[in-house]
């Protein structure tokens, strides 16, 4: 008994269903990812406390409500409070003077100018003799520093906004600096439970000497 020849298998269809496999499987990973569910993924969560909080090294930590997609947070961080939260950017605190942050979502700025310094423990960070500050840019409503746009990566996975865990320089305008690092975006609810994000967490070190 002879066997029946075997037809050979067409190479443009086996192409076509290795496209099809590739496109199940990417809107498969898409779906799946953008069910994540808030708070399953592993970033720290802290409940809002507008006024900054020492620690024992020398140390504040604070935790601003960044939520509101069209108000600015103007921040004091030599005084460790909530100057104002406005419409705009360029609104003042008492006296005239700017805030030394603002922030608003995701988005930190620094009217007085601001410098990044890389993966440096916050107590041995320092500004580098000479360094030019930079300058906040204002497009309309908008408003954003250079310097302090790559505190987070996102991950597509999660879709969660993690710290990159660098320092900041942050020149303050009643004079010194402030050296900064950003622990969070995420928020929890006073009995511990995950909440949804615009928590921005700072902790920050105040050098009151350091040279403007």
């Amino acid at each position: 008994m002879t066997a029946e020849p075997v037809a050979p298998r067409d190479p443009r269809r086996l192409i076509h269903l290795g496209i099809g496999a590739f496109l199940v499987t990417c809107v498969a990973l898409f779906f799946f990812s953008g069910r994540v569910a808030p708070g399953s993924h592993s970033e720290p969560r802290f409940v809002v406390d507008e006024t900054a909080r020492p620690s024992p090294d020398g140390t504040f930590q604070v935790t601003l409500d960044t939520s509101d997609r069209k108000h600015w947070v103007h921040f004091d961080l030599s005084a460790g409070r909530v100057t104002t939260v406005a419409p705009g950017p360029a609104s003042t605190i008492s006296g005239g003077a700017p805030a030394d942050l603002i922030l608003r979502r995701n988005v930190l700025a620094a009217p007085h100018g601001a410098l990044r310094l890389g993966k440096v423990p916050l107590l041995e960070a320092r500004r580098a003799p000479g360094a030019v500050w930079v300058r906040d840019q204002e497009t309309g409503s908008d408003v954003q520093n250079a310097a302090l746009s790559r505190w987070y990566g996102y991950s597509y996975t999660t879709h969660a906004l993690r710290s990159s865990g660098e320092t900041y320089a942050v020149r303050l305008g009643r004079g010194g600096v402030a050296y900064l690092e950003v622990l969070s975006y995420y928020c929890k609810s006073v009995d511990g439970k995950p909440q949804g994000s615009g928590c921005m967490t700072i902790r920050y070190r105040l050098d009151l000497e350091g040279g403007g």
